[in-house]
């Protein structure tokens, strides 16, 4: 756990623990609902093994060609690949997926940053909106997350 004035994270490696982790983001901001809350992200970040250097290298190239770099670079290669996209619910805020290798094992890191908003930022009070927010849409942020990794997975393959 992560406490700032300007920031509070909180994260878990184990996905077992996600429900509690937003159940205590839930409780803490309940008691403490005048907070002033107007943006929260739930993220999700997976790191994917591949089997091979050639693996890793055509999940590179299949996500940005080369061919576009032919004459301008020597060698390139993908360090980072972010794609930000529109919600699908009306909410304000956007998807982000981060896509760059491993920077510990033979892989790739995915992130998935589900970005939200309160609907008026400039007088908003409080943070009920965004907890109703979290509390209403975790789900679906969640299988919204694993979607996109899998997708991207099956396609990248």
């Amino acid at each position: 756990m992560e406490i700032s004035q300007e920031r509070f994270v909180i994260r878990t490696m184990y996905e077992t623990h996600i429900d509690a982790m937003r159940d205590i983001v839930i409780g803490s901001f309940r008691l403490l609902r005048y907070t002033p809350i107007k943006f929260m992200g739930i993220n999700k970040l997976v790191h994917i093994m591949m089997d091979s250097d050639e693996s890793w290298n055509d999940f590179g190239h299949r996500l940005v060609p080369k061919d576009l770099w032919q004459g301008i670079l020597k060698n390139p290669g993908t360090r980072s690949l972010a794609v930000q996209g529109e919600r699908i619910d009306k909410l304000k805020g956007y998807l982000l997926v981060t896509i760059q290798p491993s920077t510990t094992q033979l892989g790739i890191d995915v992130s998935i940053n589900d970005h939200y908003e309160v609907d008026k930022i400039d007088t908003t009070m409080g943070c009920d909106e965004i907890i109703n927010i979290l509390e209403e849409k975790w789900p679906f942020s969640i299988k919204t997350a694993n979607d996109i990794i899998d997708v991207l997975y099956s396609r990248l393959r």
